[in-house]
C-alpha cells in the first residue's frame, strides 16, 4: 500500500510504484515529488491499472473454486489431506480426494483401500475422484458403483470413447486434455467439447510425471470455448514452490496436485507440502 505525507512543499512517498508488463512493481527507496496533483495521478493510475488487469483475469474464471489432491494412496492420507484442507481452504473452495485405479501407477489402490478413501471423503462432506486409464465404460462404470466415488476421470484413447456411454449412465465425469512441454494442446478438441463433462483437466501429457508445461505460452481454454469458463482446472507439475506462478500466470479455477505434495517415496503425501501448497496456492488467489 503506498503511503505519503506533506514535508512542506514536497510530498513525501514512502514507494515509489511503476508498471510493467506483468503489473504493479515496487521499489522500497523513497521518492520525493514537489507536485501533489503528480502523486495524486500516480495513484489513480496505478489504481487504474490493477482495476483493468483483475477484471480481464476474472473474465477467464480468475477465483478458486476447487482444488483435487490426486494419487492418494491410503485412508490415513485423506484424513491429513482433509485436516489441512478445513484448516486453510475458504468455506467456497470445494476439496476433492482423487485415487488411481490403474495397477501400473506407483499410487494405485486396490478395492478395500479405494472404500476406505470414499468413506473418508464422505464422512468430511468432500468429493472422491476416481482415476481410470484405458478401460472400458463397464468397467469403469462398475468400479464407480462399487466404490461409490463421486466422479470417473478418464485418461487415455479407450477410456475418453467411452465418455458417451458413462454420461449416458449419470456418471459426473472429468476429461482430461493433454498438454505439450510448450504450452500447447489441441483447441480443435477443446473447440468441440461436449456439456455432459462436469470438468475439464489440463495436463502435462502423460500425467503424473511431476513435469509442468509452459505456462506463459498456454492458451486459457475459456478464450478457445467459453464454455470453459469457470470448468477447466490446472494440472502437471504443481508444488509448493511453483503455484504462486501458475496462479499469477494463467488464474485457474481448479487445481491439481499430485506427486507435488508426495513424500520422498513419491507414494504417501508429506503433511507439510501439503499444508504449504494449500496456503501459498490460497494466498496467490488473494493477490
Amino acid at each position: 500500500k503506498m503511503m505519503s505525507f506533506v514535508v512542506g512543499n514536497h510530498v513525501v512517498v514512502d514507494r515509489r510504484l511503476w508498471l510493467n508488463s506483468k503489473g504493479i512493481c515496487v521499489d522500497d527507496r523513497l521518492r520525493l515529488t514537489r507536485s501533489v496533483s503528480r502523486v495524486l495521478r500516480l495513484r489513480r493510475k496505478t489504481t487504474a491499472a490493477r482495476i483493468e488487469m483483475r477484471s480481464e483475469k476474472q473474465e477467464l474464471g480468475s477465483e478458486l473454486q476447487l482444488i483435487k489432491v490426486c494419487g492418494i494412496s491410503c485412508g490415513e492420507d485423506a484424513k491429513i489431506v482433509v485436516d489441512k484442507a478445513r484448516d486453510i481452504l475458504p468455506l467456497h473452495v470445494k476439496l476433492y480426494l482423487g485415487m488411481i485405479i490403474w495397477p501400473k501407477s506407483v499410487r494405485s489402490v486396490n478395492h478395500e483401500t479405494a472404500k476406505e478413501i470414499v468413506s473418508v471423503a464422505r464422512d468430511s462432506g468432500v468429493s472422491s475422484v476416481g482415476v481410470f486409464v484405458d478401460e472400458s465404460a463397464d468397467e469403469m462404470y462398475e468400479s464407480y458403483k462399487e466404490y461409490g466415488i463421486d466422479f470417473v476421470q478418464m485418461h487415455g484413447v479407450k477410456s475418453r470413447r467411452a465418455r458417451s456411454a458413462l454420461a449416458a449412465m449419470n456418471v459426473p465425469l472429468i476429461d482430461v486434455v493433454d498438454v505439450y512441454s510448450d504450452g500447447s494442446y489441441s483447441c480443435k478438441g477443446v473447440e468441440e467439447q461436449e456439456s455432459d463433462v462436469e470438468w475439464t483437466l489440463f495436463d502435462a501429457k502423460g500425467g503424473g510425471t511431476g513435469t509442468a508445461f509452459d505456462w506463459n505460452s498456454f492458451k486459457n481454454p475459456a478464450s478457445v470455448n467459453a464454455a470453459y469458463t469457470n470448468r477447466w482446472m490446472l494440472a502437471g507439475g504443481l508444488n509448493p514452490d511453483n503455484i504462486a506462478d501458475a496462479v499469477r500466470s494463467l488464474r485457474p479455477p481448479a487445481l491439481d496436485v499430485a506427486s507435488g505434495v508426495a513424500d520422498k517415496d513419491r507414494v504417501r503425501k508429506d503433511p507439510a507440502r501439503v499444508e504449504l501448497f494449500l496456503k501459498r496456492a490460497v494466498d496467490a488467489y488473494s493477490q
